[in-house]
């Protein structure tokens, strides 16, 4: 029988999480699969107080000997899709969240990829920016604000800058659902302010961009890729810039690169300064070849590097998890 056959890996996400065939192929711990919005269809979820521990119980299995959790991203419960009376479905929705929220302190003795709480500490925007400089990392000039005297006092000495929304927001306009993505702007296009202090943003020097960058860390280990497209913006779309996956346009060019040491090095040491084992990290490459940080996603997308350039990251996470890499 194999050594690790008695130990489980558990995986908080939702079903058909396209990341978890690149991890579950290398894991030889039993994995179990728990998916919080399944508990609205009847899946069982338990929690027994067992001497001083809490033992967690999931659709019938007992999950001892729990040597890894991997919180991916769980999709909310949406009460309108809870099988309640209008009336109750509030109180059905927070019964259901408050309930899974035990899961955030649950197996204890197992090693999170990334403990839940440093990752919605390691979110915060400013936090991030601060750390980066700490490790020795360039940040561009930038303001976090609601105050349009501050925006513009920005604006003004920045012939270009770019403006980030704190969320990915999709609001309908018009009947239209819409994106809101990093905008660029120049003195011949400014943005509107009036309402700034009902949607703070985040304002930055613009880069000269040659690359984006999106550099993986897992543990100690750097994976690194080009990704870029070929789309000419014009008109309307002249302004607008994201390099989040899903947000190109035109044909993508992904590819695995190296790292500057110094740069890898600074990366590792950001994740580490968070509090995290996982991080995925935005960086620029400048016409001038000058590296800069831009945000690092506690829990960003990565199966798309991988599936593109072949390296290990789904091997890296399930020798995390397992405890065969630190």
């Amino acid at each position: 029988m194999n050594e690790k056959s008695n130990q489980c890996v558990v995986v908080i996400t939702t079903n058909g999480d396209a990341h978890i065939p690149y991890v579950a192929k290398h894991l030889k711990s039993r994995l179990v699969i728990i998916d919080p919005s399944e508990l609205a269809t009847g899946k069982e979820l338990t929690f027994a107080l067992e001497g001083d521990k809490i033992v967690v119980e999931y659709d019938g299995e007992i999950l001892d000997n729990v040597v890894g959790v991997w919180y991916r991203k769980p999709q909310s419960i949406i009460n309108q899709k809870l099988p309640v009376k209008d009336e109750y479905k509030q109180y059905s929705q927070q019964s259901l969240y408050w309930h899974v929220a035990h899961l955030l302190t649950s197996f204890q003795d197992a090693l999170w990829v990334s403990d839940y709480f440093a990752m919605i500490r390691a979110c915060n925007k400013g936090l991030q920016l601060a750390v980066a400089r700490k490790v020795g990392l360039n940040v561009p000039d930038t303001i976090i604000t609601s105050s349009k005297a501050r925006a513009e006092a920005f604006a003004a000495i920045h012939p270009q800058f770019v403006s980030k929304p704190h969320v990915v927001g999709t609001p309908k306009v018009d009947g239209q659902q819409k994106v809101l993505l990093t905008t660029l702007f120049d003195k011949d296009y400014q943005p509107d302010l009036a309402n700034l202090h009902l949607a703070p943003a985040i304002f930055q020097e613009a880069v000269d961009v040659k690359d984006d960058v999106r550099v993986v860390v897992v543990g100690d280990q750097v994976f690194a890729a080009t990704v870029n497209s070929d789309y000419e913006e014009t008109g309307q779309n002249k302004h607008l810039r994201d390099n989040r996956a899903g947000h190109y346009e035109g044909t993508v060019t992904i590819r695995g690169i190296e790292l500057p040491a110094n740069i890898a090095s600074q990366c590792v040491a950001h994740v580490r300064e968070l509090g995290l084992k996982f991080g995925a990290i935005d960086l620029l490459a400048d016409t001038n070849g000058k590296w800069w940080f831009l945000e690092n996603n506690p829990n960003g997308q990565w199966a798309y590097i991988e599936h593109a350039t072949g390296q290990p990251i789904g091997k890296a996470i399930a020798g995390m998890l397992e405890g065969t890499l630190v």
